[in-house]
């Protein structure tokens, strides 16, 4: 089974790059990629944001619901962190621009298979922003 699933339907993440370095399977399909992924193997799973957009997060909490081993990481272009944090709390443990996934592609698979985040450290001062703020308008 492949390590790393490439799901994108619109420009795609070329899995040719990663190939010699990682077993990658690429779908083109988000409907597909679901059925496939519900019965694979803990695997890392890139999710063009592109692909579900605005949606992306309910996507990630389908697939995390569908198979709970599943380390999925978010891949877009300079996404605002709006569009980033509920795909974190959705279940997604990464987001990595596109322009740079080449450079970091094979740290950051073996960072994520070794059960760690791949999150900036600014993302993360967000991500707590965030919630502190959801959980003071709580109060």
């Amino acid at each position: 089974m492949p390590d790393v699933y490439i799901i994108d339907t619109h420009s795609p993440i070329s899995a040719n790059k990663y190939a010699s370095t990682h077993t990658v399977k690429h779908c083109d399909n988000e409907v597909n990629a679901m059925n496939l992924l519900a019965d694979c193997d803990p695997a890392v799973v890139l999710l063009n944001f592109s692909v579900r957009s605005a949606g992306t997060a309910e996507y990630i909490e389908l697939l995390s619901q569908a198979n709970p081993s599943l380390k999925i990481i978010v891949v877009g272009n300079n996404l605002a962190d709006k569009d980033i944090i509920p795909c974190i709390y959705a279940g997604a443990i990464g987001y990595q621009n596109e322009n740079k996934l080449a450079h970091f592609f094979s740290k950051m698979i073996a960072v994520v298979q070794a059960g760690e985040a791949w999150v900036s450290r600014r993302l993360i001062a967000a991500i707590v922003d965030n919630w502190r703020q959801q959980h003071l308008a709580e109060v």
